[in-house]
Order: C-alpha cells, then structure tokens, then sequence
C-alpha cells in the first residue's frame, strides 16, 4: 500500500495550504465563540420529588409521605440510589439512574410512579414537585442590593420585580435565585372577642375571603357584533377595599372585614436571611443555562447590574461572590502554558537541529495543529475547562513530534548530497507508515479514555477526544505541509567551515561594540541628573532626559552586566548555531555518547534486562504511596462553612450565632467578606437552624 501522501502534496502544494487555512480558519472562529466554564458539561441522570407540607413533623413526614415516595420510585427501571433527606414541614427523595438512562425518560418515569400513589398521600400536602438536577449547575456569581431608604418588603419587591427580570432576560443566563429578604403578605388579624361576639368563627372567614376575593372567567359573550370575554371581578384591588369586604352572618347580618379585626399590609415570617459581614442584604445568585459560557454570561450580568445601579441610585449593588474570577484564571493560566510549552518545543529543535529553516518549518505545525482541534471541539460541544484545556497543554510536545521525525529524516536525506525537492520526496515516502503508525498509536492510547464508565467517564470525555483529534490534526501536517514547506524552503547545510571557537570570536567581536555602546548610554542616563546646567551633553541630552527613566549608578553597573551577560550568551548561541553540520557518515558529540551507552546495554544484556524489569516493579509498587482523589484539591480564594445548630433552635438564634462566627472570621487579615445564607446548608437543604458561610479571602 502507498502511504506516500506528501509526495502529492509536494507536487501540489495549493490544496493542502488551502485546506489548512480554512482549518485555521474555522479554528480561530471556534476558539473566540467556545465556552468557557469551570468543568465539563456532564449529565447525570438525578431526579428530585420535593413534597411540602406545613408544620408536619419529620417523624410523619417519613412514614406518611417519605417511605411511600422511595417505595414507588424504587421500583423504576435504571434506579442506581434513592436518598431522602426529611426537614420540618419539607420531604425531599432524590433518585440516581444508571448514566445509560436518559434523563428525560427517568424524569417522566418518576412523574409516573408518584402519580400512581398521589390518592395515597395526605390531602393536607402541597402538590408534588418534581425536577431533574442539574449536577453542575451552580452559581457563578452572586450580587447583594441594600438600600437605607426601604424597607425589606419594598427591596425585596425591587429585587423580584426589577433586578430579576432584567437579568433573567440575558442570553444564557438560565435562573436568577434570590436568597434573604421577605416575601409580602396582607394579613387579617381576626380579634377573637369580637368573632365570639357575632357568633362566627375564623374559619367561616376565611372560606367566605377564598370565595368572593378572586377573579373569575365567565365565558364569552357577543355585545354589538362584537365577541367579548366575560370576567367576574370581585378581588380587592387595595388594602383598604380588602378591609371593605362583606362577610356574611347568621340571621341575614353583614358586617365589614375591618369591624372584625384589622387588614395589614406586611410580610410572611422570615424563614432565611442573607447578611453581609453582619449586615441584612437581600442577594441574588446568577446561574448559566447549560452550554452557556461562565465568562461571558459573568459580563453580561455585570453589564446588566451596573445599568440598574445607574437607574436606581438609592439601591446599592456589590457582588459577593464569584467563582468566574477562578474559572478564567485557569483558562489564561492554560493558555500561557500552552504558549511556553510551544516556544520551549520551538527552542529545543532549534538546539538540536542548528537549523532556522527548520526550526521555523516546526513552528509552524503546532498552530496548524492546535487551532483546527478547537473547530473539532466545537462540533462536539466541548468547552474550555479545566479537562480540555489539561488536553490542550499535555498535547503541545506532542504535536510537533511527527513533524521533528518528517524534518530529521529530510535533513538526513539532504546531508546525503540530495536536493531538498528530492529528498523531501523520497524521506517522507521512507518513514510515512512509521510515523502514521506513531499517531495512530497515540490515538488508540489516549481515545479509550473518553468512553470510561461512571461520574469519571463524563469529566474524562473531553480529554481522550481533544487529545485523539489535535494529534490526527499534527499527523495531517506532518504528512501534508511539512514534507512541502522542506522541499522549496530548505537548503543544503555547509559541511565544512570554521570552528566553534573562530566563530565565537567573530561573534564576540562582532557584538561587543553593541554592547558597549549600550553600557555607555546606561552610564550617560545615570549621569545626567548629577551634571550641571554647563555641561554641553547635559544641555544636548537635556530634551530627551524626561523620555528614560532615571537610572542610579548602581542601577547601571547592575544592568551593565546583564547587558555583558547576555552578549556573551548570545555570542555562544549563534557560534554554535553556526558550526558546520556533521556529515552523514560522522556522528556528533551526543549521538557518539549515545551509541557509546547503548554499546554498553548491549553488550551486558541481561543487566540492562533485570534493571528495566526491576525499575517496572519498583513504579508499580510506588504507586500504593500516591494520594488518590477525584478532583485536586485547588486554591480558589473562597471557603464554604456548614453551621448547624442544636435541633429546636429558631431563626433568631441562627442569626445571633453566625454574627458572632462572623465577627470572629472578620478578625482574621486575610479574610475579605463574609457571606452568610441562612435557613439553608450549602448542598441546598432548607432548616432554620442551618447556615451557610461563604468566606471571601484575598487574593
């Protein structure tokens, strides 16, 4: 079989440097619109019943609601685990699917069982609420809003009203929550004498309020040829017409809803609060929609913010929390890497090959195999996160190895007294079924890692495939545009000259002039301050002192030998660049080394053999004595503290104990803000007697 592909692209150089600048192309295109979130996105199919019902102890919840729900759910097909966790007045059973089950079908399959025992449960409980859990969906950024001038009922209306429809408006934001505040309640304060006194009680009130302050259709009508909707409006519109409402007596009286008690306009009793380092705030958390960009969706939330802040200047907006700032650290931390990792490679070669054609011909192959697998990640709806970027960075060396062994064998060749035309033919038709065997290794090695089972296999995904497709990307160049660009780019080296150490004089001489010249000016700066208004250089240099800035003499001296050093250093590089290239029958000062030592290994087999197997023994061993874990343990400036205090305690007791937690925290310099949720714990379980502490420390 002929695997000889660069000997076409050789011949017709337009087609594969068309094909590689769309890649580029549609790379770079991919690259400025992929998102950029903190860890893959992953589906695990997890469904939640959440039943409520008000002041019904655990204990009943458990035997009445709880074990029926988990008895029905369990026997669902694909159920992996049934967990249930069982509050005051609130029962929630999450059930795990096997990762083979769509979520979709496990979700209706749950909305199926608990309607099957709905008759079975207490009429007193709110309906059944049940969702699927998004396993990665957590906030990315939380604002706190406080105003003097309102109160906690009209700021929190602000914040429902106003601040979360207008969020909740951006493209890809996928909720808005808000944590603390009130919600507002119009309460009837029935006085218990007078009820007595008129022979009524609360709950005769209560049934005529339900039945007569409610809107309601009446159907359709035609009036004047025309079809109307008919509505009967009988809700009050205000406070004051509430208390105006007729409640019917026994014996044919009425009497005004205001002459038995009083109508107030208030809030429902505080179930959480969210204070910030120990001040009431009302905050609202931000969270993305699936596939959504944490980034871009952090901006366009802080645009949104900063505009409501401009429209309402009595509101003060701060944001508390933000996990984005991490998120985009890695991403430019990754992308530094990747630019270090791509210049060390082009350095190396540079070294090795002595050669600036060359070194610029293995430049070249890692943006045209790196940029194209962003278009492939793209289309499989991959991210830039933590795992593909990890994939990115590791395959950088990587990338550019099909490309060294295209260019070494054409060097060989050339250094055989062939033309760089010929010899890029006949080098790349030599080693083209060993190098598409290296790839294709590679390839086998990295891509099972992507079909891994569990929570693992979907992190794991995106690393097997990135790596799978930017090193089929770096076999395509090294086959296609590598071979081509040696052929009409590189030249026959020069197999004698002078030495190593008549070439670092002419550089050295070459360079030291410059070098003095440069210590010259850096003494000159440092002279200027001190000369006096006389000095003609002083009055020459004098316009353009104010341009450098001021050097002392140390200053200079210090500098001066950095300048000395760099020469110098300098100087050894292009002398040994410029050293004549050994021909192909003799062998430079490394490979005689190395064929020296591997003479020796050779030779003394049986020792090599025993040392190898007894070093692979020793690595396995070793590897009892690594720490294990899913995910490293990372620094993201932020700590987050579960308080739970004694069954019993009130809400009150709950504030007045994370206060003195917070004052205590605050004491510590390197604490920046203290965020306190209570009424929740961090993994969502709502409990008057449980808080949440977000710790801000300072970068």
């Amino acid at each position: 079989m002929n695997w000889n592909f660069s000997a076409w692209a050789i011949r017709n150089p337009v087609p594969p440097i068309l094909l590689f600048f769309v890649l580029v192309a549609l790379g770079i295109s991919s690259f400025i619109n992929l998102p950029i979130t903190r860890f893959p996105n992953i589906d695990v199919p997890v469904v939640a019943v959440t039943i409520t019902e008000s002041g019904a102890a655990p204990s009943e919840l458990e035997t009445q609601v709880t074990k029926k729900v988990e008895d029905a759910i369990a026997g669902i097909s694909g159920v992996k685990h049934v967990t249930s966790t069982i509050t005051d007045g609130s029962s929630v059973t999450a059930a795990e699917f096997r990762l083979e089950i769509d979520t979709d079908r496990a979700t209706n399959d749950v909305k199926d069982a608990v309607a099957k025992i709905r008759s079975d449960l207490p009429l007193t409980i709110d309906e059944p609420v049940i969702q699927r859990i998004e396993v990665e969906n957590q906030s990315i950024v939380t604002y706190a809003a406080a105003s003097p001038g309102k109160t906690p009922e009209q700021l929190s209306w602000f914040v429902d009203d106003v601040v979360i429809r207008a969020l909740q408006g951006l493209n890809g934001v996928g909720r808005v929550e808000r944590m603390g505040g009130v919600e507002r309640e119009i309460q009837v304060r029935l006085d218990p004498d007078r009820l007595a006194a008129l022979g009524v009680t609360a709950g005769e009130v209560n049934r005529q309020l339900r039945s007569t302050n409610v809107d309601l259709s009446g159907g359709r009508g035609e009036f004047g040829g025309q079809e109307q909707a008919i509505r009967t409006l009988s809700s009050a519109d205000t406070v004051q017409g509430l208390a105006e409402t007729r409640i019917y007596l026994r014996g044919g009286r009425q009497v005004l809803l205001a002459e038995l008690g009083e109508v107030v306009d208030n809030w429902e009793k505080p179930r959480s609060f969210a204070r910030l380092d120990g001040r009431p705030v009302v905050a609202f958390s931000i969270y993305r929609s699936k596939g959504a960009s944490d980034t871009t969706v952090a901006d366009r939330a802080a645009e949104a913010v900063a505009k409501l802040a401009a429209a309402n200047p009595d509101v003060t907006f701060s944001k508390i929390d933000d996990s984005v700032t991490y998120t985009y650290g890695n991403f430019e931390s990754a992308m530094e890497t990747l630019a270090e990792g791509a210049l060390l490679a082009v350095i190396v070669v540079l070294l090795f090959l002595r050669d600036w054609r060359a070194t610029a011909v293995a430049a070249i192959t890692l943006p045209l195999a790196a940029i194209p697998t962003f278009w492939a990640m793209d289309l499989m709806g991959f991210s830039l996160n933590l795992v593909s970027l990890l994939a990115i960075t590791l395959v950088t060396g990587i990338l550019v190895d099909d490309a060294i062994v295209e260019i070494e064998n054409i060097e060989r060749h050339i250094g055989m007294g062939k033309k760089p035309y010929r010899a890029a033919m006949e080098a790349a038709d030599e080693i083209g079924l060993a190098v598409i065997a290296i790839t294709m290794t590679i390839i086998a090695v990295f891509s099972p890692v992507s079909f891994m089972g569990g929570i693992a296999g979907q992190y794991f995904k995106q690393f097997g495939l990135t790596v799978a497709v930017a090193v089929f990307f770096s076999l395509l160049v090294a086959r296609l545009i590598t071979p081509m660009l040696a052929a009409y780019f590189f030249h026959a080296h020069a197999v004698g000259g002078p030495s190593f150490g008549r070439l670092l004089r002419r550089r050295l001489m070459l360079l030291a002039p410059l070098a003095g010249l440069a210590i010259g000016v850096l003494f000159a700066i440092a002279f200027l301050p001190s000369a006096g208004p006389d000095n003609p250089v002083a009055g020459a240099l004098g316009p353009y002192a104010a341009m450098v800035p001021a050097l002392s003499f140390d200053q200079a001296t210090e500098l001066s030998l950095f300048v000395m050093a760099g020469a110098v250093g300098l100087a050894i590089l292009l002398a040994y660049l410029g050293m004549p290239h050994p021909t192909e029958q003799s062998d430079g000062l490394l490979m005689r080394a190395y064929t020296s030592f591997l003479r020796l290994t050779v030779r003394w087999r049986w020792i090599t053999l025993a040392v190898g197997i007894g070093l692979f023994a020793l690595s396995i061993d070793a590897v009892k004595y690594l720490p294990t874990g899913f995910i490293p343990k990372e620094d993201a400036s932020r700590i987050v503290v579960s308080l739970e205090l004694p069954p019993g305690s009130t809400l009150e007791t709950t504030r007045a104990v994370t206060d003195d937690a917070v004052a205590s925290i605050r004491e510590l310099p390197e604490v920046r803000s203290v965020l306190v949720i209570g009424g929740a714990s961090p993994t969502g379980t709502l409990e008057v007697r449980r808080a949440a502490l977000t710790i801000n420390l300072t970068r």
